[in-house]
C-alpha cells in the first residue's frame, strides 16, 4: 500500500537484440524502446567490407523476414526498417565476391578474387599489368559463353576509359599479343622484329 512521501521505481525494461553476420562487432546489445533496423547494426558498429550490402534478414519468433538495406539507407521511415522487439535476432549475410581469370599478356596469369563491383581495369591491375607484349586494343571478356571486347588502351596513356565494364563471378578475361610487328635491317644498332603500339612512331 503507497504512502504519502513514497518514491515509486519502475525498473527500466531489459530489450535486447543479436547482431549476427558480417558486421564491425557481432553480439548482443541492449536497447531502448522505439529503436529500429538500422539501429540494430549502428550497435554493431556497421557492417563490414566482405557483408552483403543490399540485405538484412531478422529473425523473430520462428519467423524470417527479409529487409532491403539499401531502401532503408536512403530512407529511415521505411516500414522495412522495423521495430526492434526483445528477443529479435538481426542477420547480415556475406558478400559473394567475384572470382575472375585472367590469362594472357599479363605480368602474372591466374585467379583472383575482387571487390565487389570491380572492373576491367582493376583485374587487369590485381594481374601485375599488361606485359610489353600486349594488344591492349582487344581485351577479351568471355562469359556465359559469350565474347566481348574491350579496348584498354588509354590505360597506358592515363586517360579515362570510355568503356570499362564491371566484371560477374566466373568472368574469364584473355589479353591477346599484339599482332602490330615490324621488321628494322640494316644499319642499325639492334635489327630484328619488335611489336609496336596502335599510335607508335
Amino acid at each position: 500500500e503507497l504512502k504519502p512521501g513514497d518514491t515509486l521505481v519502475v525498473p527500466a525494461a531489459d530489450y535486447r537484440v543479436s547482431v549476427v553476420g558480417h558486421l564491425n562487432r557481432p553480439g548482443r546489445f541492449p536497447f531502448q524502446p522505439g529503436a529500429r533496423v538500422l539501429d540494430a547494426i549502428a550497435l554493431a558498429e556497421g557492417i563490414s567490407e566482405t557483408a552483403r550490402a543490399d540485405k538484412a534478414t531478422v529473425l523473430r519468433d520462428g519467423q524470417s523476414i527479409e529487409v532491403d538495406l539499401a531502401q532503408i539507407q536512403s530512407d529511415r521511415s521505411d516500414e522495412q526498417n522495423l521495430l526492434l522487439q526483445d528477443g529479435d535476432t538481426v542477420v547480415v549475410g556475406s558478400l559473394q565476391l567475384p572470382e575472375v581469370a585472367v590469362l594472357g599478356q599479363v605480368a602474372r596469369e591466374g585467379h583472383y578474387t575482387l571487390r565487389s563491383g570491380a572492373k576491367l581495369s582493376q583485374a587487369i591491375a590485381q594481374a601485375g599489368g599488361f606485359t610489353s607484349m600486349a594488344d591492349t586494343d582487344h581485351v577479351k571478356i568471355v562469359r556465359n559463353g559469350e565474347q566481348q571486347f574491350i579496348d584498354l588502351s588509354m590505360i597506358e596513356r592515363g586517360a579515362e576509359l570510355p568503356a570499362d565494364p564491371q566484371l560477374q563471378d566466373g568472368d574469364l578475361i584473355i589479353v591477346p599479343e599484339s599482332m602490330h610487328r615490324v621488321t628494322i635491317l640494316g644499319l642499325v644498332k639492334n635489327p630484328g622484329n619488335y611489336t609496336f603500339k596502335k599510335g607508335d612512331r
